[in-house]
Parts: C-alpha cells; sequence; structure tokens
C-alpha cells in the first residue's frame, strides 16, 4: 500500500464540498484516506489519538474555527486547510491557517494544497510528523507582571509601577496600560470604575477569531487621567475564565503590548498547569496569569516581611519559576518593609534558603518598599506616593539591562519535556 494522505475534515452539515471530497476520496481519484468528524471534540480526540494526520479541512462557518482549534492541529502535527469564500481567505491565513480553498474547489485543488502544504503519511507509522508552524508577529512594548499571595498589596504595587512608568521618559498620557488579569478582578473597584465593560473578556473574545489593529486594541481601554495611564477591567465574574482560550489570550496580550509602549499587569499567583497536577482545566482556568507570566519581561512577586511572610513568597517565586519565568527576572518584593538594614539583610538570607538552588543563584536581588498610607488616595483616586513606584521601576530598569547583555553570550537552555510532548524524530519520520 503506497504512502497516503490523512486528512480530517470538519464542517456544518449542509457544506457541498465535505460530500464532494468524500467520494473523491472512497472512489479512488484522491491519494486521501478522509476521516469525517460531525463535532469538534470529535476532531480533538482525533487529534489526539496518535495517529499520524496531514492535515484537517475545516469550513469556514463552522463556528469553534478559532486560533486554540488551529493550533491544535498544529501541535498535534498536522496542518490546516480551510474552506471558505475568497474574501475571507486574509481573514484565515491571519489566524494562522497554512491555506484557504474557495467552496466548490476540485480535485487538483485539493491534490496541489496538500501536495504543498502537508506531508503524506507513510505506511505503519505511528509518531506524528513534524511541522514547525511558528506563533504571531512578535510584540515591542515591555509587560511587566505583579502577583503575590493575597493581602500583600499587589494591586496597589501595580497601580504605582503604572504610575510611576507613565510619569518616566515624559509619555503621552494614557500609553501606560494597566491590566486586571486576576480570576476575581479588583482594580475596577480601586478605581471607583462606573461601568463593567468592556474589559479582558471582551478583547478576548475579539482576538478568538480576528487579528485587530492598535486602535480596537485601545478601546476596550479607558484612561485614568489622575495618574496618566490606561486601564483594563478585569474578569466581572470568577468563573467567566470558562470562555477564555489560551490561544485567544495570548493574541490579546500581543495585541496590548502593539498597541501600548507598556503593559503591566495585575495577576494572580496560581500557575499551576497540566505539568504540575495533570488537569488541563485548570491550566485554563489559570490561562490569564499563565499568558503573561511566560511573556513578562519582568515579574515581579509581592511579599510581606514576616515568618509567613516569606514562605508564601518563596513559594509562589518557585511557581512563577516553574510556570516558565526565568528566574533572572524573577524580582521579589518585600512590601511594608522595615528601613533596618538588619532586618532586610535577615529576610534576604530567610528568602534564600526557601529557595531551591536553581532559583536561588539567578533570581534578581530583593526590592523594599517601605510603609505607606495609601487608603485615602485610593479612596480619592488621586496619586499615590512616588516612593511606591520608584524602587519597582529601578528594579525593571537593571532587569532589563542585565538580560539585554545576556542576549550577547545565550546559549540554548534545556527544558523538561512533558511526556507525550516528544512523539518522534523528524529523521524516523521522513525517512
Amino acid at each position: 500500500m503506497s504512502d497516503r494522505f490523512v486528512v480530517l475534515g470538519l464542517a456544518t452539515a449542509r457544506a457541498r464540498w465535505f460530500a464532494a471530497f468524500g467520494q473523491w476520496a472512497h472512489a479512488g481519484s484522491l491519494p486521501v484516506d478522509f476521516v469525517k468528524c460531525v463535532s469538534v471534540e470529535q476532531l480533538r480526540v482525533r487529534l489526539r489519538s496518535g495517529r499520524l494526520h496531514s492535515a484537517a479541512l475545516i469550513d469556514g462557518s463552522v463556528p469553534a474555527l478559532d486560533r486554540d482549534l488551529i493550533e491544535s492541529v498544529h501541535g498535534a502535527g498536522a496542518t490546516v486547510i480551510v474552506v471558505d469564500a475568497a474574501t475571507r481567505h486574509p481573514h484565515w491565513t491571519a489566524l494562522g491557517a497554512d491555506h484557504t480553498l474557495a467552496d466548490g474547489f476540485g480535485p487538483s485543488e485539493i491534490t496541489d494544497a496538500l501536495r504543498t502544504h502537508a506531508a503524506m503519511v507513510p505506511t505503519g507509522e505511528w509518531d506524528a510528523p513534524r511541522c514547525d508552524h511558528t506563533d504571531t508577529a512578535p510584540a515591542h512594548a515591555p509587560l511587566v507582571v505583579l502577583c503575590g499571595p493575597g493581602g500583600t498589596g499587589v494591586s496597589t504595587l501595580a497601580i504605582a509601577f503604572a504610575q510611576q512608568w507613565a510619569a518616566e521618559r515624559s509619555r503621552p498620557p494614557g500609553e501606560v496600560l494597566l491590566a486586571d488579569l486576576c480570576l476575581r478582578a479588583e482594580q475596577a473597584m480601586l478605581h471607583d470604575a462606573g461601568d463593567v465593560g468592556p474589559g479582558i473578556q471582551e478583547l478576548v473574545d475579539q482576538c478568538r477569531t480576528a487579528n485587530i489593529d492598535r486602535d480596537q486594541a485601545r478601546s476596550h481601554a479607558y484612561a485614568v487621567p489622575e495618574r496618566g495611564y490606561a486601564l483594563l477591567l478585569g474578569l466581572r465574574q470568577p468563573e467567566a475564565w470558562s470562555a477564555l482560550r489560551p490561544r485567544a489570550i495570548g493574541a490579546a496580550l500581543a495585541s496590548l503590548q502593539t498597541a501600548f509602549s507598556a503593559v503591566v499587569c495585575d495577576c494572580d499567583a496560581d500557575l499551576e498547569g497540566q505539568a504540575q497536577g495533570g488537569s488541563v482545566d485548570v491550566e485554563e482556568r489559570n490561562a490569564l496569569a499563565r499568558s503573561a507570566v511566560t511573556r513578562a519581561d519582568a515579574v515581579f512577586v509581592v511579599g510581606a516581611p514576616g515568618l509567613k511572610g516569606t514562605y508564601s513568597l518563596a513559594r509562589v517565586i518557585a511557581a512563577v519559576a516553574d510556570a516558565g519565568a526565568a528566574p533572572a527576572r524573577v524580582v521579589p518584593v518585600f512590601n511594608r518593609a522595615s528601613r533596618s538594614p538588619r532586618a532586610r539583610a535577615r529576610l534576604n538570607a530567610a528568602l534564600a534558603a526557601l529557595l531551591p538552588d536553581s532559583v536561588r543563584h539567578d533570581l534578581a536581588p530583593a526590592v523594599f518598599i517601605p510603609e505607606r498610607d495609601v487608603e485615602m488616595c485610593l479612596h480619592d483616586r488621586t496619586k499615590v506616593p512616588a516612593a511606591l513606584g520608584d524602587p519597582l521601576v529601578g528594579a525593571f530598569r537593571a532587569v532589563d539591562a542585565d538580560a539585554a547583555q545576556a542576549v550577547v553570550g545565550h546559549q540554548p537552555q534545556a527544558r523538561r519535556l512533558r511526556a507525550g510532548e516528544l512523539r518522534g524524530w523528524s529523521t524516523e519520520v521522513t525517512a
């Protein structure tokens, strides 16, 4: 038996091309094994089955066709071909599809598309072929994450960081964005926001099936002129995380980095993913924080001084590093810390003793924020003291400068693979 293309198909019930393609495949007119899928769930199961697939042929009218579905196909080693009206072809390729065909295509057109973009499946092979699919274009604006155990002042320091960053370099008002990415979002309350939307939910939903421009991204935030930055409201209900797809979250963050000159994210400290707990649902629940941490230029982990505060700070720092952040970009922050050099030295020593060696040696120096009464500033929505944000901005400059110097002598680093991630050597597949 000769090598053939193994193609998964997903379309609506009235798609005429779907039946025609099946007839060509079953009649032997095409070198194709066609596997029809009646739902997106069945398509995902087929992709996870371990069988080789050359491509997924998907109708453009399928509601579930978005960035995440395209990424799922790519992750299984297959290419994506979308069948839709010719006017929407650029739309699908911009979202990551490998090729598009107009409804009513013929056998020669689909054969040419498969030979150009997909690989035939060798008889008897099981491991998936390797396909290299790049992510969306890299964004340019720096992104900073602040997270930490509850009650340590993370949200307040995020406000102070955004305010101080907006004041730096005399940026125009609104060029720095403060994004609330917590499941239990509270920045709307701290800013006395009269509206509940638009916010992160609407932005992610818009990015699910489209690439948005700068003006569209900025329209989801509103200005905080008293402090010089813009605010992106968070989730209205914690349960709304289930409507946010991971791939769309990444596209939303990239659009914010394109639309603003700097992005400050207020995030949760829960970063558990499938690699840690084995649950895909938990990873998707934490997708907002995980997506921000993995693409951040610096992560400030805020903790409180004292026995419990130092222990919790070390635990979150280890979780941030385990989620994929480079330890050199992780900055410990002791909020409401004593001014005594001896007390600060004890905190540094205690934190170092609690951290694993792989994190401790490369960790950025700790930042100590003095006690400041900000209750009336938040109540009146006026500027918070500059003493809160200035040390954080200075620490970010140092981290960014060190990272720029490290790029020159960068060597590829080994990383831990998840079970099943390495499904076969490319030389074995192409042999």
